[in-house]
């Protein structure tokens, strides 16, 4: 099973264990896991296995092939933000921030806790989102996402633009600096490929960079520190004959 789809696969099993009034204990009975698995399993934090994914399957009376069908179906619908905010965000990034933890946790007052906020603080964070129709914000201290966890912003969106432009400057500015360290890599090569070569390279870098961002591959333990890794490339030969750098 490729590993972009998994996500989908995830949140279909959400829909309907809800749907069929099955828990995620009663779920993990039947799979003889613990009920934490499960929801570890179903956030996205651990990959089922196949033999479980029909182990599910069986319990819902439905296909493995089925399920694989219903999540590439809502994997291949691309939900982009809008003008409005993307412009919103452009302006203050701060508020796609909160949305990003909106999207694992729509408890108002958990949300106050991790920010450092009052009640009243977070509330009026949230209201930016609410305006933006982003979510609603309920009356029981809880919020509803009105857009999907999986939304993108489109191509050349403007917010796009601003954080891969700020994030290249400082990237640049920091490996030049720290050129001779050990953790610092700044390599450049000119290549000669044609049209399909390149794309392929272009596809292969994209789907590593979504492996290493997945939290399913994070099973080692041990300190784990942030890196942030860029990639350039472009037709056009800015290579200076002669240098290996």
């Amino acid at each position: 099973m490729k590993h972009d789809i998994y996500p989908f696969v995830a949140d279909e099993i959400k829909r309907l264990l809800k749907t069929k009034s099955i828990s995620y204990k009663h779920l993990g009975d039947y799979l003889s896991v613990s009920e934490k698995t499960i929801t570890r399993s179903l956030n996205g934090h651990q990959e089922l296995s196949l033999e479980r994914l029909s182990s599910i399957c069986a319990l819902l009376n439905m296909q493995l092939s089925d399920l694989l069908n219903l999540a590439e179906k809502n994997m291949s619908k691309i939900h982009y933000f809008n003008d409005n905010q993307d412009l919103a965000m452009s302006e203050n990034p701060e508020i796609y921030r909160l949305l990003r933890a909106v999207f694992s946790e729509q408890s108002i007052e958990i949300l106050a806790q991790e920010h450092g906020k009052t009640m009243a603080e977070m509330y009026l964070s949230l209201r930016d989102l609410e305006k933006l129709e982003l979510i609603t914000i309920g009356t029981n201290n809880t919020c509803r996402l009105c857009v999907p966890k999986y939304i993108a912003f489109r191509p050349n969106s403007r917010y796009a633009k601003k954080i891969k432009s700020s994030t290249m400057n400082a990237l640049l500015e920091a490996c030049c600096k720290e050129i001779t360290s050990d953790t610092t890599t700044l390599k450049f090569v000119s290549v000669d490929l044609t049209e399909d070569e390149y794309m392929t390279f272009r596809e292969d870098i994209r789907n590593y960079l979504l492996r290493l961002v997945r939290d399913q591959y994070k099973k080692i333990e041990g300190t784990r520190s942030r890196y942030t890794i860029g990639i350039m490339a472009n037709p056009g030969n800015y290579y200076p004959d002669g240098y290996d750098v």
